[in-house]
């Protein structure tokens, strides 16, 4: 299919206003340039969440359509596109609920008053790959520097 805008960047994310199926959408082609032929743009796109939870087990065609109509309001396309594949999975992206800030802030004021104790993942501070390693590097950080964890009491007789 033909784009009329321009495909800059990685891809883009969907906000829950623009009501749309579509979460976001990856441009493959730009992360990994010999996965698409010269002159065609290669796009994965996710559907489903919290917006359309039935998505899951809508038939190819209806989600196939869908994106396509999100994807032409987004970026302006026309022509037929080459359907490659369809994948489904079933709450493969944390979706946090409109209190997880609270919750997580809980959280933290708890570990904060057990030495030794750190946690790290996706549900604490991000769901991306670099805001989980972020993660990990801050949770190590402060492990390392509670001094209630190096204090040594070493008599010698």
């Amino acid at each position: 299919r033909a784009v009329r805008r321009k495909i800059e960047g990685f891809g883009f994310l969907v906000p829950r206003e623009e009501g749309m199926a579509l979460l976001g959408c990856l441009f493959m082609s730009r992360l990994f340039p010999d996965r698409a032929p010269l002159g065609r743009e290669l796009l994965q796109c996710m559907l489903g969440g919290r917006r359309w939870p039935a998505a899951v087990a809508e038939p190819d065609d209806t989600l196939f359509e869908r994106a396509l109509a999100d994807l032409d309001r987004v970026l302006g396309i026309s022509g037929e596109p080459l359907p490659l594949g369809i994948a489904r999975y079933e709450r493969a992206v944390p979706q946090p609920g409109r209190d997880h800030g609270r919750r997580i802030a809980e959280l933290r004021r708890r570990i904060a008053e057990r030495p030794g104790l750190a946690l790290a993942g996706a549900y604490m501070d991000g769901v991306s790959v670099p805001e989980s390693f972020a993660s990990g590097q801050r949770a190590a950080r402060d492990l390392a520097a509670d001094e209630r964890l190096c204090a040594l009491d070493v008599s010698v007789g």
